[in-house]
């Protein structure tokens, strides 16, 4: 309650929500309702917009990380009847992996093993009655340019640590922003080939990009310089 300032008829906070934000997100993670979540703020609405949006079938996550996206995922699969399942080689968060396990959605996994290859690839071919979407928050582009080649037309794919062009003045700007302090990982020229190779066209990419990921959904026509 320190940052709280009473008068005579209304209460004021002394900080700015963006600057509560940036203080949460110094750490390279963000507290949304008690979760530990690795985002900033924005990527959560942008992902609940793309949820509203393309109405999966499946959702896959690589990287489950401290867990708080992939809790609000399996709270949002579990309401709408959808299929979710989240890798990771452990986590940390003991209140997260006890929800996670009761949930039946997380899997201890090394993503570079063939057998854990083999059975997502078989997981998203056998998607056939909506879209799949896949979060690539572990080996991030190798995992998009592995696994987009087992998607159909259709099937989403994001990216997270991203921005298009690598250590620009515009990833610079969302740290400076955000208070965002992981790094950049991630730039468009990682998953170009894999975009031409599948023709996944960006989706919304501004403002997928405003929140550190790249999102795009594979159309499987080829094209050149799609970004």
């Amino acid at each position: 309650m320190d940052n709280i300032k009473y008068f005579e008829n209304e209460v004021r906070l002394e900080k700015s929500f963006d600057d509560i934000n940036r203080a949460l997100c110094s750490a390279g993670r963000y507290e949304y309702f008690g979760l530990p979540v690795n985002q900033v703020p924005k990527a959560l609405d942008m992902i609940n917009n793309l949820l509203h949006l393309i109405k999966p079938e499946k959702i896959i996550e690589f990287g489950t990380g401290d867990g708080g996206l992939s809790v609000l995922l399996s709270i949002y699969a579990s309401l709408k009847g959808v299929q979710f399942i989240t890798y990771d080689a452990g986590i940390h968060n003991q209140n997260v992996l006890r929800h996670l396990k009761d949930s039946a959605c997380f899997r201890w996994a090394l993503l570079d093993k063939p057998e854990v290859k083999e059975e997502i690839k078989h997981m998203i071919l056998q998607s056939n009655r909506g879209p799949v979407i896949i979060f690539c928050d572990a080996l991030k582009s190798v995992e998009f340019d592995y696994y987009s080649d087992f998607c159909k037309k259709g099937d989403i794919l994001l990216v997270h640590d991203y921005c298009a062009e690598m250590g620009g003045e515009k990833f610079k700007d969302l740290v400076q922003r955000t208070g965002w302090s992981a790094p950049q990982e991630q730039h468009y020229g990682n998953l170009k080939t894999a975009c031409e190779r599948n023709g996944i066209i960006p989706l919304m990419h501004n403002e997928f990009e405003s929140a550190l990921w790249f999102c795009g959904m594979k159309t499987n026509e080829r094209k050149k310089d799609i970004l």
